[in-house]
């Protein structure tokens, strides 16, 4: 028994020495997926800064609905926006509006909006 230790200390010992030498001419894989990590969320930063400063276009206005801008406020949703605007229509379907919404606004997840943002939300004509 004591040969079959010998045997494992020295491949332990062996097996220490290649990750020490590996992890000191390569690098571990984890810092570079942080400083990847790092450029990505700059980049993200630079790009959420571009789009703050740019003015929405409006779209031209279908025969279902024409297109207004809004400041969206906290507690906001979607929905609610849309809602206020079409308080005399309740004849559109939920699942209706989260698609004109994403055509309006097609970089924007409809259920992340964020608030002090401005965003373009329909307002439907008159429907049967």
């Amino acid at each position: 028994m004591g040969l079959f230790k010998k045997i494992c200390l020295t491949v332990f010992i062996i097996l220490f020495f290649i990750s020490i030498f590996k992890d000191l001419t390569v690098g571990t894989i984890i810092q570079e997926k942080i400083i990847m990590e790092q450029e990505e969320v700059k980049k993200n930063e630079n790009d959420e800064q571009e789009s703050d400063t740019q003015v929405p276009q409006h779209p031209k206005e279908t025969d279902r609905y024409y297109v207004k801008p809004y400041t969206v406020i906290p507690g906001d949703t979607v929905l609610s926006i849309v809602e206020e605007f079409n308080e005399e229509q309740s004849s559109v379907q939920m699942n209706q509006i989260i698609q004109d919404f994403q055509i309006l606004n097609p970089d924007v997840d409809p259920h992340q909006i964020k608030p002090n943002m401005d965003y373009l939300f329909p307002v439907y004509k008159n429907l049967p």
